[in-house]
């Protein structure tokens, strides 16, 4: 089954306009959002308030500024204050940074970190108020307790548009 997302630059005039004219005629949510955006900007707050106000989740695509060309989604380490102002807008995390920052150890620049993964990260907290897999993998007992804690909080998505899931770049 295959689902569309409305997506605009929302530091533009007319974003709050797109996102609703393709929520209203079916769009089951916003993203990919991978726009070069601070998280606490008014930007942010208003992708926000529209995903709370349409019950929308919002696919966000998080890019480590410190290996990145393109600073997408920036500064993480504020990606709660959307959430406290928006209790009822949905986030879905994903790509390296996401994942690497599930390691309570994580240093800006090393994406594909290896070995135990350590906890109190800024992932988890989040999760409580081929990438996935990598940080999954790291730790066989955490990863059971990851699922097994997280469950109703985690989803799967694929780039791959090849419905078999048999293409030669998909995962799904």
């Amino acid at each position: 089954m295959f689902f569309y997302y409305a997506n605009e630059d929302p530091t533009l005039p007319q974003a709050r306009q797109v996102f609703g004219k393709y929520l209203n005629g079916g769009a089951r949510g916003i993203g990919e959002q991978k726009f070069p955006i601070d998280f606490d900007s008014k930007a942010m707050q208003m992708v926000a308030e529209v995903a709370q106000e349409f019950r929308a989740p919002v696919m966000m695509r998080f890019e480590d500024h410190g290996r990145s060309k393109l600073l997408l989604n920036m500064y993480l380490e504020r990606f709660h204050e959307p959430l406290l102002r928006y209790p009822g807008a949905v986030f879905f995390g994903h790509r390296q940074t996401w994942w690497a920052n599930l390691d309570g150890n994580y240093r800006p620049g090393v994406i594909y970190t290896k070995g135990p993964v350590a906890p109190a990260s800024l992932a988890v907290r989040l999760l409580s108020a081929g990438l996935g897999l990598n940080a999954l993998l790291r730790g066989e007992g955490y990863a059971q307790q990851f699922l097994a804690q997280y469950q109703h909080k985690l989803t799967f998505g694929s780039n791959c548009s090849d419905y078999l899931g048999r293409g030669p770049k998909c995962t799904g």
